[in-house]
């Protein structure tokens, strides 16, 4: 005699969604660890770095690194004198380099009476007259050169054409021309 189940529809049925059931829930417990262990390794990663940028921070706010950005600024301070004073020389050379028409004794006398704080930055001549330029850090030195300027010898007059702040180097640029005695061969 043959014996038929008639609920065995009705367990195949139980078994293939307790089936589904666990995939899915084995699928959801697999993904929340993915997803949870890659949480977990970006914040370590990101502690790390949190960690990289506080060492980084206590060695650019130590002494030792605070004494070398103050050496930088003072060297940078001397350089920009340095090529400053470069250019103003190259200027004074191209211009005596060009003109032959005064002497040196000139250039020496103009040289003695530039009071402190005053630099000449440029020179040129047409005929008997002296274009000179300067830097000077007050206009009081401005009329301290003026006046010197007027006590030397080898020029008959000395007039003052301008007088401008140059903001970047914060100091005068200071602009005269001189009429030498006897022409420009003197």
């Amino acid at each position: 005699m043959r014996d038929f189940n008639f609920f065995s529809v009705y367990s195949e049925k139980t078994n293939t969604l307790l089936s589904r059931i666990l995939v899915f829930t084995a699928f959801a417990i697999l993904l929340a660890a993915i997803i949870g262990g890659s949480y977990f390794l970006l914040y370590l990663r990101l502690e790390g770095i949190n960690a990289q940028i506080d060492e980084i921070d206590e060695f650019l706010n130590s002494d030792t690194v605070r004494d070398d950005q103050q050496t930088l600024t003072v060297l940078k301070g001397k350089l920009g004198i340095i090529t400053r004073y470069s250019i103003l020389t190259e200027n004074i050379r191209l211009n005596l380099d060009s003109v032959d028409y005064f002497r040196v004794s000139v250039i020496e006398a103009i040289a003695a009476a530039l009071p402190e704080g005053a630099t000449l930055s440029d020179i040129s001549s047409s005929g008997d007259q002296l274009f000179l330029s300067f830097e000077v850090d007050t206009v009081d030195t401005s009329a301290k050169l003026l006046y010197e300027l007027e006590q030397l010898s080898c020029f008959s007059s000395v007039m003052p054409k301008n007088i401008a702040l140059n903001e970047k180097t914060e100091l005068y640029g200071y602009y005269v021309t001189a009429v030498m005695i006897g022409g420009a061969e003197k």
